[in-house]
């Protein structure tokens, strides 16, 4: 599942959530100066 693997102590996570079907907004807030995020879904079975 996904496209990579988690390494231990890194800052990459994951969240498995089961949701109705419709229309969703992701937020991402961090702590400190600016950066870039990226934010991926996948439909599983």
């Amino acid at each position: 599942m996904g496209a990579f693997q988690l390494v231990g102590g890194s800052r990459d996570a994951a969240l498995l959530i089961r949701l109705e079907s419709g229309s969703y907004t992701v937020v991402v807030d961090g702590k400190g100066p600016r950066g870039d995020a990226l934010v991926e879904v996948y439909e599983i079975e």
